[in-house]
């Protein structure tokens, strides 16, 4: 029945159900005619109104023409209006305060919500560099060689930058965002993105010279069995020779051997 009146009372303040259910007991619904009159110039307001349906028209004492009227009459009117004045100025600044609080609150809610992301975004590319770093440290200890043919086949990339982007990563991986604005963070951002970007052609170089040396690994292996197995032919078959033309040799060496 009275949601109208709430409706319009938490534009300015939430209002809470026990609060309204209290409101509501000392309530009532009026309904009106047409051309009545609710309260008259000079006679004492007893009640309060809030218009939940149709239009309230308030006559102004103004209408009078002044020149109708006596001086008294015109003081009257001035001071009357004085104090209707004064609640309407009231009423706005109210709201004007209200509106102007719920605009801050929502650019402040916007403003929390964009640090936020950044500070994540900041962690996210902290944790992408520091990962790149021990996996390269971990290259130049395991395998120097394929690290420095990486970085040669690189753009923009050479030991001094390497050096100088790990120094980079390893102090900003130490900031603590919640201790800086938001430019702050940006700034940062800015360099781990680029060089995060570098870092992900350098591991993507790494793998295919890593790629590479095992295949070549592997032919040099395969090389060297098919040698090995080739020699192993040629021993058979001149033992076999051997044992053809002198078994009583044979007979002897391989004891020979087991006792050596």
């Amino acid at each position: 029945m009275f949601e109208s009146l709430f409706n319009y009372l938490e534009l300015f303040q939430k209002i809470p159900s026990q609060d309204k259910e209290i409101i509501c007991q000392n309530l009532a619904c009026r309904k009106v005619k047409e051309g009545e009159i609710l309260l008259q110039e000079g006679k004492l307001a007893k009640e309060m109104f809030f218009i939940s349906k149709g239009v309230l028209k308030i006559v102004s004492i103004s209408e009078t023409n002044p020149s109708n009227q006596t001086p008294q009459e015109i003081k009257h009117s001035i001071e009357t209006l004085q104090v209707i004045n004064k609640v309407f100025e009231a009423v706005e600044k109210e709201v004007q305060d209200q509106f102007s609080k719920q605009k801050e609150s929502s650019m402040a809610e916007g403003t929390t919500t964009q640090l936020r992301k950044l500070q994540n975004r900041f962690q996210l590319e902290v944790d992408r560099a520091s990962r790149y770093v021990k996996t390269f440290t971990s290259y130049e200890a395991i395998n120097p060689n394929i690290l420095n043919t990486a970085w040669e086949a690189i753009d923009m990339m050479d030991e001094d930058i390497f050096r100088f982007i790990v120094k980079e990563v390893r102090s900003i991986g130490e900031i603590d965002s919640f201790n800086q604005t938001p430019q702050e963070i940006q700034k940062s951002l800015d360099f781990l993105s680029k060089a995060n970007g570098r870092m992900q052609k350098l591991e993507e170089k790494v793998l295919r010279l890593e790629e590479k040396a095992a295949l070549e690994r592997k032919d040099e292996l395969g090389n060297k069995l098919q040698d090995e197995i080739k020699t192993a032919k040629n021993h058979l078959k001149n033992f076999q020779s051997y044992e053809e033309n002198s078994k009583e040799i044979m007979d002897i060496v391989p004891n020979t051997i087991m006792n050596e």
